[in-house]
């Protein structure tokens, strides 16, 4: 008998699959195309598509699809977070930027907007993995005043695709006593 496809769905939005067919006659085939969004999932991921149908048998046929995401240039973590960072108290955070194997990334230069401070820019080269890049520790200077504070990394490479990337750095500085909720 005819299938009848009456739905597809993903296990997540960020994950989107459409169906070629509504009606495949015994013996024909259809497609079920699925795309991924990847913006800010870099490595190993596995979703569920589940295709509903009247198939007696097995009415709701799972696939998975599962991938490992690459990218050109990876960060991590990708946004720098400094919350709960007591007044008076230097805290430091590392970040990771790394070029997809054998990139011969080079990071020229990291500079904030003047909130945190760029305490050093390392270079970084993973032997095993073939991947280049460095790291960059990053800090809340002590003097900080209480309250929330938002900045940018700006960081220079040699790669033509991208050769300037913004890392988002987020924070609260607090002091002896705090408020739940602020306001």
């Amino acid at each position: 008998t005819t299938l009848i496809i009456t739905n597809v769905s993903t296990s997540c939005g960020c994950t989107a699959a459409v169906e070629d067919k509504k009606e495949i006659p015994p013996g024909g085939s259809g497609i079920v195309k699925a795309t991924y969004h990847t913006k800010g999932r870099p490595g190993h991921a596995t979703k569920i598509i589940t295709v509903t149908s009247n198939d007696p048998v097995n009415p709701g046929y799972q696939m998975k699809l599962d991938m490992t995401v690459v990218r050109d240039i990876d960060i991590q973590p990708d946004k720098v977070y400094f919350y709960n960072t007591q007044h008076g108290q230097a805290q430091t955070v590392t970040v990771t930027i790394l070029g997809k194997p054998k990139l011969p990334l080079k990071i020229l230069s990291a500079q904030s907007n003047g909130v945190v401070t760029v305490l050093a820019t390392t270079p970084n080269n993973e032997q095993a993995t073939h991947r280049h890049g460095a790291t960059i520790q990053i800090a809340v200077p002590a003097t900080q005043p209480i309250g929330n504070f938002t900045d940018t990394i700006k960081v220079q490479t040699n790669y033509k695709k991208k050769p300037e990337i913004d890392i988002d750095v987020l924070g609260e500085v607090i002091g002896k006593f705090t408020f739940s909720p602020h306001s």
